[in-house]
């Protein structure tokens, strides 16, 4: 997928941030830049993250996105059903990366 189609609908701030990012991003740079992803869109889903990310959508779920719910830093437009088809993310306001 090109660059065009695959950081479609990403605020044009964060392309740099993505394409500098690299195969195997360590985890806390990851997870700083899904924060401010989610920071900077009203909601994102698990799946337009994964194409932003060029990431398996489960895994990125699985090992990162649970991970941030869990922590207190995202929270989701459905908190009361995890696996609601149109699940989407935000960053809660106190947890906004600075970056």
């Amino acid at each position: 997928m090109d660059w065009e189609t695959r950081l479609e609908g990403l605020p044009p701030i964060l392309h740099r941030w993505v394409r500098e990012l690299g195969p195997q991003p360590r985890r806390e740079s990851l997870h700083a830049l899904i924060l401010k992803i989610c920071s900077l869109r009203e909601e994102t889903t698990s799946e337009e993250l994964a194409r932003f990310l060029d990431m398996h959508q489960p895994s990125l779920v699985y090992r990162h996105l649970r991970t941030l719910v869990d922590a207190g830093l995202l929270e989701l437009k459905y908190p009361d059903q995890p696996n609601h088809p149109r699940q989407a993310y935000r960053t809660r306001p106190e947890a906004e990366p600075t970056k």
